[in-house]
């Protein structure tokens, strides 16, 4: 009995969360493996690919759910544990989750464009054969502009890493909840940053009030409780308007996905799953693969799209559109995507050592004179960077000017 209770140890609380992350990650890696290797050959609209399409944009939904459930968790025991909101220790968490991972997936970028480029191989240029159904992307193309973008969480490098666009749009509402929580922080400089933070991230999220809304739902399950009977309730209630609703507009759990009855769906399905995941969960003994694949998640999430690219434009041209060859690609492509990830996230994803060492270069006290110089350098600097996005913009519009005035004005002459 005793050997057999050594065997069986507890799992942690939140095992079923890393699972659920795991799985989300796996999910959205074999849809794009569908997606860049495939769907060229059997296009979009196949069953495959619209079903492959629905299952991760559900993982991404779960994502933006388990998300918005433990930043809400670690903000109230930030302020648990110290009296009061400690702004340093949310940004060296949220910088030490978030950074390395990045970081890796942009030095894989590019050394794929260098590949590429260098080679000559498919993607150089263009991708693509004649006869295609579809065309993942143009060409393989990253920028200095991108990468800057990319770092600074203003949608860089969304060509050669797609799934980038939900990593941008997370940490923009983290920069919200930073604003929001640093009123339970006594320094009111602090506070004035945080909240000016906080307004120029609302202004990125003009267009994904949809998402901003799941995290939020995913943030209510950390401060609301009801019971197992309740949630259990709630999710067939749920789950049920969402097959109700997708079988009264079909075309809304695919190219329909971002109308207002797509979202409909999608929020419906939303609130099941926090029934589940956070309330109504199975009491299960989930096995240890499933619970390990969080601890590479992340770094799978941000990194398999251009390691993915690579293997197309290696085997794009040998493939040609023969299903069984592309099977063989995607069965190569795939372990090698998963060797390269694993071992690098378990480096870039030790995020208490990064967090311990971000702390311990931080001073731990800046007095007010200091901390008004600061705040005096930082708004200059902000008043730099409008004044040249504002030139930026006003010499991008010119050229649309001149275009109307010099070819439409003749045309309409003529």
């Amino acid at each position: 009995m005793n050997q057999h209770q050594g065997i069986l140890e507890p799992q942690h609380a939140n095992a079923r969360l890393d699972v659920a992350r795991g799985v989300s990650a796996l999910a959205v890696f074999a849809t794009h493996i569908g997606q860049i290797l495939f769907w060229r050959i059997i296009g979009p609209n196949s069953g495959f690919a619209i079903s492959s399409g629905i299952i991760a944009r559900h993982a991404v939904l779960i994502f933006f759910l388990l998300s918005g459930h433990l930043i809400t968790k670690s903000v109230l025991s930030n302020v648990r544990r110290h009296g009061h909101f400690k702004i340093s220790d949310y940004a060296a968490a949220r910088v030490a989750r978030i950074y390395p991972p990045l970081v890796g997936a942009t030095v894989i970028c590019l050394i794929v464009f260098a590949a590429i480029k260098f080679l000559q191989l498919p993607g150089s240029i263009s991708f693509g054969l004649p006869g295609d159904l579809y065309r993942v992307r143009d060409s393989f193309t990253v920028t200095i502009s991108d990468v800057l973008r990319a770092l600074t969480m203003r949608g860089g490098l969304l060509e050669a890493d797609g799934p980038l666009w939900s990593l941008f749009i997370e940490v923009q509402i983290y920069a919200v909840v930073l604003a929001i929580a640093a009123f339970w922080q006594r320094d009111f400089i602090a506070r004035f940053w945080c909240l000016l933070l906080g307004v120029a991230a609302c202004f990125l999220l003009k267009d994904a009030k949809f998402f901003v809304l799941l995290w939020a739902i995913g943030a209510l399950t950390a401060l609301i409780e009801i019971s197992r009977v309740q949630a259990t309730v709630g999710t067939l209630l749920f789950a049920v308007t969402g097959l109700a609703l997708s079988f009264i507009e079909p075309t809304a759990l695919s190219a329909g996905m971002d109308t207002f009855p797509g979202m409909a769906i999608q929020v419906a399905f939303g609130l099941a799953y926090a029934n589940i995941l956070f309330y109504a969960y199975p009491r299960w003994r989930y096995p240890t693969p499933l619970i390990a694949s969080a601890n590479y998640s992340y770094s799978l999430y941000v990194m398999h799209w251009p390691l993915l690219m690579l293997a197309l434009s290696v085997g794009q041209d040998w493939v040609g559109h023969s299903l069984y060859k592309d099977c063989i690609l995607a069965l190569l492509a795939v372990p090698a995507v998963l060797l390269i990830v694993i071992p690098l996230a378990s480096r870039l994803e030790r995020h208490d050592d990064i967090k311990r060492a971000i702390l311990g270069h931080l001073p731990r006290h800046l007095d007010r004179p200091t901390r008004v110089k600061l705040s005096a350098g930082f708004s200059a600097l902000l008043i730099l960077i409008g004044a040249a996005a504002l030139y930026r913009h006003i010499q991008s519009c010119k050229p649309v000017f001149s275009t109307q005035y010099k070819y439409i004005a003749p045309a309409t002459r003529r």
